[in-house]
């Protein structure tokens, strides 16, 4: 896929999870990685599931380090969130 043409995918479609996941499920995993490294950084919850998601993607490309990477963040991220909750 060329430039344009990946400029013109991110454009017409919202960067919402589900389009995401779309690409992702019709295979269209390099379009869906655009997405995901272009996008502006989400807070608490949100990035963590475009966290999940960049990872279900790079397992589907055999970039097995960076799922291991990307899985030991959302772990520590998950944990952080929980420590205000267990003070509660």
């Amino acid at each position: 896929m060329s430039n344009e043409e990946l400029v013109e995918l991110a454009e017409s479609l919202p960067e919402s999870l589900d389009q995401v996941e779309q690409l992702i499920t019709q295979g269209k995993t390099k379009e869906a990685m655009e997405i995901i490294e272009g996008r502006e950084k989400a807070e608490g919850i949100e990035e963590l599931r475009w966290r999940i998601v960049e990872s279900r993607c790079r397992n589907i490309m055999g970039e097995f380090e960076q799922v291991i990477e990307i899985s030991d963040q959302i772990i520590k991220e998950i944990e952080e969130l929980e420590e205000p909750m267990d003070q509660e």
